[in-house]
């Protein structure tokens, strides 16, 4: 098995005590809704996370978009009465807020929300129309101390080029749709040129669980391996040094997720994962 200090290395990212981030990152989209609020189950989102603090995960993966701002309202309650020094908080600027003078007003909002002066980091959460714009005000705020890193979100390898060019900072990390079975959004060009860079690659939607669950190559790795599907397409992206940022509100699946840490594939599991 890998032991966790060492799998802890292949994180570039971490906190402001100098904690390593956890490899494998809370998701939150679709907790407290998806692009509008949904009220009735904030408990549950609430306990969700704060079980995965309580074993050991410290990265949140939030964004303004995700339920219409409430999801920020149910992280910042989960958080409350923990050392913010070894929590990494993230948030994603949505294209309503690129124009000049909104992206302020927008952190702001999401900082309120989650009951801190500052954010681990700031994605653009997609290159759309404008985002331009929106780099030299996430600069603004890092040297202002609001912001601590910029990331980029769904870039493709010319606009991540380009987000290099016009950001006097270095780009903290790349969030790409990126699994095991789904490898279209992260190809090896532009993965090889964000490692060359030393940008951090970070893949939601890590697992489908769904599809995992009925691939028969996956299947197959897992028994042999002795763990989940799940586990196997988590593992597969931890051997590419890459942080998947899973969303599980059961108990049971972040205990299955974190425990993907220690999994092992072997040289003949990932050649097989890869050609999938």
């Amino acid at each position: 098995m890998v032991p966790l200090s060492a799998m802890l290395e292949y994180m570039k990212l971490q906190t402001q005590s100098g904690k390593t981030v956890f490899p494998i990152g809370i998701g939150t989209w679709g907790i407290g809704g998806r692009r509008e609020p949904e009220y009735g189950d904030e408990a549950a989102g609430v306990e969700a996370i704060k079980y995965a603090l309580d074993k050991g995960q410290n990265l949140i993966d939030g964004a303004e978009l995700y339920g219409g701002g409430h999801t920020d309202d149910i992280i910042g309650e989960a958080i409350k009465g923990r050392n913010r020094a070894d929590l990494y908080l993230i948030s994603k600027l949505w294209e309503t807020n690129f124009g000049q003078g909104k992206a302020k007003q927008a952190v702001e909002t999401v900082l309120k929300k989650l009951g801190t002066d500052y954010l681990d980091m700031l994605y653009i959460h997609w290159p759309n129309e404008g985002w331009e714009q929106a780099v030299p005000q996430i600069n603004e705020l890092i040297d202002a101390g609001v912001v601590k890193q910029f990331g980029i979100s769904n870039f493709n390898l010319e606009q991540t080029k380009q987000a290099l060019k016009l950001s006097k900072h270095p780009i903290g990390a790349s969030q790409l749709h990126y699994s095991v079975l789904h490898k279209q959004d992260a190809p090896e060009e532009l993965r090889s040129f964000c490692v060359d860079k030393g940008i951090q690659i970070v893949a939601y939607r890590p697992v489908e669980r769904a599809d995992v669950l009925n691939n028969e190559t996956v299947q197959r790795i897992a028994s042999a391996r002795g763990i989940s599907a799940v586990q196997v397409a988590l593992a597969w992206l931890l051997a590419q040094d890459v942080m998947p940022i899973p969303k599980a509100m059961q108990k049971a699946h972040i205990d299955q997720n974190i425990a993907a840490v220690q999994a092992q594939l072997l040289p003949e599991d990932i050649a097989n994962l890869n050609a999938l």
